[in-house]
């Protein structure tokens, strides 16, 4: 059968058996592709004993890149991996006649005295071979940095699951030879430390010198070749729970994958390793599969690239720091191995954007690795046995307790999530949380590399609302083939200052968030930012202002019917959304707006434009509830109605729970005072009031009456009842009135401007 069922896996693997996962396309794609071409020596002698296992010394920086070629566009992917190293933008191929690795140990294999090493020697040969088709451009987006880098993280593991599933788990007792990976290693250094221009005069003895100094010792090797057994029986453990867990989605997943084309790279990479095995030769021979890979990501990928221009590997000032510098991993550092002009170091912000894929793997699954060993849920049987004269170093490891294990990734993928290292290595965790514990198995949704789309925000951009708790609102959308919002994700500040513990009210059916803050805000403007994540770990923030005010955009308003009797004079701009009547000999300095008609009796003055049968206005709104709070707790509370003969406490704000009647006039050093009714106020006398509070001297819920000869600066405004003018009043700012204004006598009223 084609498909292997799911729990035999899990069966296999928890009776003690264990495998690997690695890196590069994975270390299971890599083991089927390799060992299916060599069959006349074991797997483990092609694939482990040397430690061609991808890239499971990734965490160690053994290489520096190459400067000077090709405006520095080599990086050590080349010198490791490459058997036909693309060409540069200038036409040079700096590697051409260099050996590879693989190349070097088969030369040695043939005529030394231990002929395994032919074998291991293969196994690097299927490495890169496979790595030629893996890593291609049109495969996986692996040219730019973020996200670029995590859509190859990701799919990598996506075929890796995929060959996990068809062709079931590899039981293993790794051998490690230390010694040959130790020359190996010395091998890749000799080659780096050469093609630096400033050593091209070192002697061989300097040189071999500089390559042992970067070597990893012995003892390091076989910690290295340890715990790597560990971190590929833990990943490959975690893909078994999986597929038990969603044994459902199991089908769906292989027939997407399948649809991807990924038999047919598979079948690729394949060919390479057996054209290299026809033809092992330093460097060539391996035709160019670019044209018949299959991109993974159809429509996007392939496109971007080529309207890019892109190749891999990319510029050298990309590459991390860790890779620029290798020398840094000793204390101190050789004085030949300080920074130069040909070993410039990056700052942490640019490593930070310039992580390698490989590696953000390897961190993760050490963690993991790190504490199953801690808390001693893997567990090691080490051996060391003689073959051929040579010393081998085995491993076997093996999970002890499923439950146990499962605690651990959630919580290392929990603590990643929360503190990442870098937004990459964030991702990367969104990722295993979403394929090995939350059970989605959609390719499409597991390689999101798309972030949210915030839209209608409220209050809006730009906008003035007259609520001082405002309900602060907005959509956000994660666009097909996204994999969802993360509500938990959600950060909010409003001015600077974070929202939490408080967080929306999340409505998924309408893709909207909701906030309402439990403190009021002042009068004035504001700045709400936030950021929300998809459940792929794609971020995206928002940042916008809008003012708390009561906009009064005439010096005269009314909802209902306007009276202007007398001799008043009105600078500034009359509306109302019923009949105006002007009777006498009113002065009016200013445009006049109705949703109804003006009634003209007498000789009015008017100095400016009128117009009749407008659309009606919404009559401006006031937030009572917001001026009693503050005057509750900065100003001053009267419950019950209030008669006021004089103003003689400074705190300016006052609010009444009942009618207020202002007669007398006294008012000391014209103490500035903004008084709020929540009945009606009546001012009678000779006063003189300026406003305290948000340019409002009266405010009333259910009306105004005011007589006499007073002298009134701020705006004076009745939700419910009408504004009553008597008198010789000098008033200025505006008159906003629900049912109606009235002013007879020869009162002023002007805006404040």
């Amino acid at each position: 059968m084609r498909k292997k069922v799911a729990y035999l896996v899990v069966v296999l693997l928890l009776a003690g058996s264990t495998s690997q996962n690695a890196f590069a396309w994975n270390a299971l794609s890599h083991y089927y592709i390799n060992s299916k071409n060599v069959r006349f020596y074991s797997d483990e002698d092609v694939f482990c004993v040397n430690g061609t296992g991808p890239d499971m010394f990734i965490s160690v920086p053994l290489l520096n890149p190459v400067p000077g070629y090709g405006e520095e566009d080599v990086t050590w992917a080349d010198i490791a991996h490459c058997p036909n190293p693309k060409e540069l933008p200038n036409g040079a191929k700096p590697f051409e006649e260099k050996p590879n690795v693989s190349y070097l140990m088969y030369v040695i294999g043939n005529g030394g005295s231990f002929p395994l090493t032919e074998a291991y020697s293969l196994g690097w040969g299927g490495h890169i071979s496979a790595d030629w088709v893996a890593h291609n451009e049109k495969l996986f987006k692996i040219v730019d940095r973020p996200p670029g880098l995590i859509l190859h993280a990701t799919g990598e593991a996506l075929c890796d699951y995929y060959v996990f599933l068809t062709k079931g788990p590899i039981p293993l007792s790794f051998k490690f030879n230390p010694d040959l990976v130790y020359k190996t290693l010395v091998n890749y250094q000799m080659i780096n430390v050469h093609e630096q221009p400033a050593n091209r005069e070192l002697d061989d003895s300097e040189l071999k010198g500089r390559a042992l100094d970067q070597a990893l010792p012995k003892s390091t090797i076989q910690s290295c070749c340890k715990r790597w057994t560990g971190i590929v029986a833990a990943m490959q453990v975690a893909y078994a729970i999986k597929a038990v867990k969603d044994n459902a989605e199991v089908a769906g997943f292989l027939t997407d994958m399948e649809a991807r084309g990924i038999e047919e790279n598979i079948a690729l990479s394949e060919n390479s390793v057996r054209d290299w095995l026809a033809t092992k030769t330093a460097r060539g021979n391996i035709p160019d599969y670019s044209a018949q890979v299959t991109p993974f990501y159809p429509f996007s990928i392939a496109a971007n690239l080529q309207e890019s221009g892109s190749t891999y590997p990319g510029s050298l000032a990309l590459a991390p720091a860790w890779l620029r510098n290798p020398f840094s991993i000793f204390t101190p550092q050789p004085a030949w191995a300080m920074e130069s002009p040909e070993n410039p170091v990056q700052t942490a912000e640019e490593a930070e954007q310039n992580l390698d894929p490989d590696k953000i793997t390897y961190d993760f699954w050490n963690k993991v690795a790190e504490q199953a060993e801690l808390s001693a849920v893997i567990q090691y049987e080490e051996n060391v046995t003689q073959q051929e004269g040579e010393e081998l170093y085995s491993v076997t490891p093996t999970i002890q307790n499923q439950t146990e294990f499962e605690n651990i990734l959630n919580e290392v993928i929990q603590e990643q999530i929360q503190n990442p290292a870098s937004d990459a290595a964030k991702k990367y965790a969104f990722f295993c949380k979403n394929l090995l514990a939350d059970g989605i198995s959609e390719p499409d949704a597991l390689t999101d590399t798309t972030a949210p789309v915030v839209t209608n925000m409220g209050p809006a951009e730009n906008s003035i609302t007259p609520y001082h708790k405002p309900t602060i609102s907005f959509k956000a959308t994660d666009n097909t083939p996204g994999i969802g919002i993360d509500n938990e994700s959600i950060r909010m500040s409003i001015d600077g200052q974070p929202t939490a513990p408080e967080k929306p009210l999340y409505m998924p059916e309408l893709d909207l968030f909701l906030y309402q803050p439990p403190d009021y805000l002042p009068s004035g403007e504001h700045t709400i930012s936030m950021r929300i994540s998809d459940k792929a770990g794609n971020e995206t923030s928002k940042t916008w202002k809008f003012a708390i005010n009561t906009v009064f955009a005439h010096t005269l308003f009314s909802d209902d019917e306007m009276t202007i009797d007398g001799y008043p004079e009105v600078i500034g701009d009359i509306y109302s959304n019923e009949q105006i009547s002007m009777c006498g000999s009113p002065m009016v300095n200013g445009n006049i707006y109705t949703a109804s008609k003006i009634a003209r009796n007498g000789n009015p003055i008017i100095n400016g434009s009128i117009y009749e049968d407008l659309p009606p206005i919404a009559f401006p709104q006031l937030d009572f509830d917001y001026y009693k709070y503050l005057a509750q707790t900065q100003g001053i509370y009267v419950e019950g109605n209030k008669k006021f003969t004089a103003i003689d406490q400074p705190r300016g704000l006052i609010f009444v729970d009942g009618d207020v009647i202002l007669q007398g006039g006294s008012n000391p050093n014209n103490q500035p005072t903004t008084i709020i009714s929540n009945g009606k106020i009546e001012l009678l006398g000779d006063w003189n009031i300026s406003a305290k509070e948000d340019d409002l001297v009266l405010v009333a819920k259910e009306g105004i009456d005011i007589s006499g000869s007073n002298d009134l600066t701020g705006a004076i405004y009745s939700e419910e009842g009408t504004i009553n003018i008597k008198g010789e009043n000098a008033c200025r700012g505006p008159l906003t009135a629900k049912d109606g204004i009235s002013i007879s006598g020869s009162s002023v009223v002007r805006s404040l401007q």
